[in-house]
């Protein structure tokens, strides 16, 4: 859970919904919850995207398959990765202009449902399991 200084909200899914019934008050300031949920620019091109490089006839491709269509070329490794940077933040910048989602980097856990059944924040994973 974030709480704000003065008035405890859950965090649940991206949005923060209610009250929580937890009085338990931290050092999150309503300026800093902004600041986290804000999505921006700056916030997308830090995120770290998984990246697959593929040797092809011409010399490297270099791709991000969470950004379908993002991808780049070059002669080594090295350049095809460079120029992927460059292409990612274009294509973060025609997104956010044109007001598309951005979809954001995902990680996937196996875990054994005995051990997910124990975690205390069972409940606010259930809605991401797949």
């Amino acid at each position: 859970m974030i709480h704000h200084r003065d008035t405890p909200v859950k965090h649940k899914h991206n949005g923060f919904t209610g009250q929580a019934e937890d009085t338990e008050k931290s050092f999150l300031t309503k300026d800093a919850l902004r600041a986290i949920m804000k999505k921006d620019k700056k916030y997308f091109n830090s995120l770290n995207y998984p990246v697959q490089l593929e040797k092809v006839e011409e010399g490297f491709r270099a791709f991000i398959p969470n950004l379908r269509g993002c991808k780049a070329f070059g002669e080594t490794p090295e350049i095809a990765l460079r120029e992927l940077e460059a292409v990612k933040e274009g294509f973060i910048d025609v997104f956010l202009e044109m007001g598309k989602p951005i979809p954001e980097p995902v990680i996937h856990l196996d875990i054994p449902y005995g051990v997910f059944r124990g975690l205390r924040q069972r409940e606010e994973l259930e809605p991401f399991v797949v």
